[in-house]
């Protein structure tokens, strides 16, 4: 055989198989992984499987035949966070370093990170994710509690956007799903009115996902948090105090008129106002007051992110 007929012949070989390895995926997507360089459109969805005590919604993951309950928490920059106690009982994990982290009362915590070898979530297998390991401190300190209340249970652990950089997804809390999903034209083929949309550049300053809006009192960069229950105004602590010793109540807040996202008109939305201490400058947090009446799709992979109001005409 000549090269050039040798060549022709392994391009061939090269395209029957790419064709059968994509009929399969197509036929029995029952588990797949790095979605981001898969051939065809894809639309995984996962049911949220409970509310948490901070009204923050949670999904199941699969590690080491065990199932375990994690909140959405996009506020978060890590893959998969545990618990301690959680962490400490599983088996095949191999640790990696030690990370800085900070709460939101501008505490700096130590943690472990370790390489855990499978995490199943939904019909997606994550292989050799990172993990951090949290402790009970770093947790409640990510808490505002009413004055006279007291810490209920912390939690499992969290699933941070990290995890879903390399696949998209889609936030349907109103709903109660997530979906990993390629692009807003599968969307469309899901029911979902692609004109509801409107779209806005995904920021990433300082490791977490912001976008802009226009407000009735001037432009604002909002930081995107389902792991916050309240919208937040980040204001001047003026008063010499610690996050702790402020008294927060749930039926006081601040109402904006005009919430534009990219000259379409979100408003009146609701913030609370909170002295937040971080070791960056945060305007606004959008949690899950934002979350639950609106669809929102992030597309890492163009860095963009898709805002509609509830509901969704075809949906």
């Amino acid at each position: 055989m000549t090269k050039k007929r040798w060549v022709i012949f392994l391009i061939g070989v090269a395209s029957v198989a790419c064709l059968w390895l994509l009929k399969i995926w197509q036929e029995n997507p029952s588990k797949t992984s790095h979605l981001k360089y898969k051939i065809g459109s894809y639309f995984f969805p996962i049911k949220i499987s409970e509310w948490d005590d901070q009204k923050i919604p949670c999904v199941p993951i699969q590690i080491e035949n065990q199932t375990f309950s994690l909140s959405i928490d996009l506020g978060c920059a890590s893959n998969v966070c545990f618990s301690s106690r959680i962490l400490n009982g599983l088996q095949d994990k191999t640790y990696l370093k030690m990370r800085k982290s900070y709460g939101m009362r501008g505490k700096f915590y130590e943690k472990s990170i370790y390489d855990v070898p499978k995490i199943d979530m939904g019909a997606v297998t994550f292989s050799h994710l990172s993990v951090d390991e949290e402790s009970e401190d770093f947790l409640k300190d990510a808490i505002l509690l009413k004055e006279g209340d007291s810490y209920s249970a912390l939690g499992m652990g969290r699933v941070g956007w990290a995890l879903f950089k390399n696949t998209n997804l889609l936030l349907d809390l109103g709903n109660s799903k997530i979906a990993f999903c390629d692009s807003l034209d599968t969307l469309a083929k899901e029911g979902y009115l692609k004109k509801s949309f409107v779209r806005t550049p995904l920021l990433f300053n300082d490791n977490i996902l912001q976008i802009q809006a226009c407000t009735s009192n001037g432009p604002i960069c909002c930081w995107l948090d389902t792991g916050a229950t309240w919208n937040i105004l980040n204001i001047e602590n003026n008063e010499n105090k610690s996050a702790e010793q402020f008294a927060w109540d749930s039926n006081h807040f601040k109402t904006i008129p005009m919430f534009k996202i990219n000259q379409r008109d979100f408003g009146p939305i609701k913030f609370h106002e909170i002295p937040v201490q971080f070791p960056f400058h945060v305007q606004a947090i959008l949690g899950m007051e934002f979350f639950n009446s609106h669809v929102v799709f992030l597309d890492f992979d163009k860095n963009y992110a898709y805002f509609a109001k509830k509901p969704l005409h075809n949906l």
